[in-house]
């Protein structure tokens, strides 16, 4: 059975362990999230000392993890092991018994940041008769706003549309980083529990100017003097817009645009579920409406296959004597055509 995230740390939370816990996937957030409470939580300082080990898959046999699981803990209610990079350590049929069968006075944590491996099904199962399996799948682009809002809800704070349109565009889904940005945010909002777009400009170093959601909307207005004017700053600041994420946002924007122009007559929560949006980010389709009178769709394709070649040069692909600024510079003059 699938368990989310919230439920784990809620199980956490609620001093509700299990003696396994099998975290695996592409997103290191939300498994070092799980990973990083139970280390810290469910043994207190003076009992950590004896009872909570670290270990690396590359430098342990199944055998040893075994003799050290069935150990009694020294004073302590628990021992707690985690296994870091558990996709290096072998899936012994013993170590599978293990956990169909694990000892009550153990939590065993495995970190396992990639795919899952052929035998996952088998392990799955076997982790699942007794512990928590947990999938940590990555959080995509469409996903992001209704995350960040989420989790600014969680921490009794509330955000507005466009300081998150700021954060999601400037940012990306490195929820790390995300995180340590909002984490500002809530210590300077602490007495309006509210997060604004003057905050983050203030806090987080983003300009309410000098944006990619303000770029966006000079775009879908067909301000080009406002549009270049950004992205000359982008390209003088590079470190305020990397050119991957630049490419990536034009190319959001541009591809659902597209998706928008050629389905316009749908309604509203059709177009939504075309373009790929959540109910929430219903306000955006106000922007879109104005760009799809901006961009046709022949022209909107025309810039998508520009946005291929000069991710292709961002990338080193046959991009002569050309930079990070040229690139940036050079693709706005071509989608302002």
């Amino acid at each position: 059975m699938a368990v989310s995230f919230a439920q784990i740390m809620q199980q956490l939370q609620a001093k509700q362990y299990l003696p396994v816990y099998f975290l695996a996937g592409e997103e290191a957030f939300f498994i070092d999230k799980i990973s990083g409470y139970i280390a810290q939580n469910v043994l207190n300082e003076s009992e950590q000392a004896f009872n909570l080990m670290i270990f690396y898959g590359r430098e342990l046999e199944s055998q040893q993890l075994l003799t050290t699981l069935r150990r009694f803990p020294m004073m302590a209610p628990y021992q707690v092991i985690i296994v870091k990079e558990a996709q290096t350590l072998t899936q012994s049929d013993a170590l599978l018994a293990y956990y169909e069968n694990p000892v009550p006075h153990t939590i065993l944590v495995m970190e396992q940041h990639q795919k899952a491996h052929p035998t996952t099904h088998k392990l799955r199962k076997a982790v699942e008769s007794k512990g928590c399996y947990f999938e940590s799948k990555p959080i995509y682009e469409n996903q992001l706003p209704d995350w960040l809002v989420q989790y600014v809800k969680e921490k009794s704070f509330s955000i507005d549309h466009a300081a998150v349109s700021m954060l999601c565009n400037n940012i990306g889904t490195d929820l790390n980083v995300l995180e340590n940005e909002l984490n500002k945010l809530f210590l300077n909002a602490a007495e309006t529990k509210n997060i604004d777009a003057e905050l983050v400009e203030k806090y987080t170093g983003i300009s309410r100017e000098y944006n990619f959601f303000e770029m966006q909307r000079a775009m879908a207005y067909g301000q080009w003097e406002k549009v270049m004017h950004i992205a000359n700053f982008f390209a003088a600041n590079p470190k305020s817009m990397p050119i991957p994420l630049f490419i990536a946002n034009l190319f959001s924007f541009f591809s659902r645009l597209l998706v928008y122009q050629q389905n316009r007559q749908q309604n509203d929560s059709r177009l939504l579920e075309l373009m790929e949006m959540k109910p929430s980010q219903k306000f955006a389709l106000g922007e879109f409406r104005q760009a799809a009178s901006v961009f046709s769709s022949q022209r909107i394709e025309r810039i998508l296959r520009y946005l291929l070649k000069y991710d292709a040069q961002s990338k080193g692909v046959e991009t002569g004597a050309k930079n990070d600024a040229d690139i940036i510079k050079e693709l706005v003059f071509y989608i302002s055509l």
